[in-house]
C-alpha cells in the first residue's frame, strides 16, 4: 500500500488544525477547532505530538486573559495569530493518555 494514499474519509465536527496517527492502536488524533464532542484540551492548543512507544498525546498551550464582552475587537497585529495576547510564564503541556 501506498503510504500517502487516501483510505478513508470521515466527517469532522469543526475545521481540522492538526493530527495524529497512532498505528500500533490503529487510532486517529485529530485537534478540530470547533468540536462538538472531544477530550478537552485548551485554548489555543492547535498542534499536538504523539508518542508512539507510550501512546501518550501531548499538546501545548499558555493561559489567556478572560474576554471582556464590551472591549472591541483586538487591531490585528503583525507576527500574531488571533486572540489576546498571552498570560506571561503561562506555558504548559497537557498530556493525554488512553484509559487501559
Amino acid at each position: 500500500m501506498n503510504a500517502r494514499a487516501v483510505v478513508a474519509t470521515i466527517p469532522l465536527a469543526g475545521t481540522a488544525e492538526s493530527g495524529q496517527a497512532d498505528p500500533a492502536l490503529n487510532r486517529v488524533f485529530v485537534n478540530i477547532e470547533d468540536p462538538v464532542q472531544s477530550v478537552e484540551t485548551a485554548l489555543g492548543a492547535p498542534t499536538m505530538a504523539l508518542d508512539t512507544f507510550s501512546h501518550r498525546l501531548y499538546t501545548a498551550s499558555q493561559k489567556f486573559p478572560p474576554a471582556d464582552p464590551n472591549a472591541p475587537p483586538p487591531a490585528p497585529t503583525p507576527g500574531r495569530g488571533r486572540g489576546p495576547a498571552a498570560i506571561p510564564d503561562s506555558f504548559h503541556v497537557l498530556v493525554f493518555a488512553m484509559k487501559s
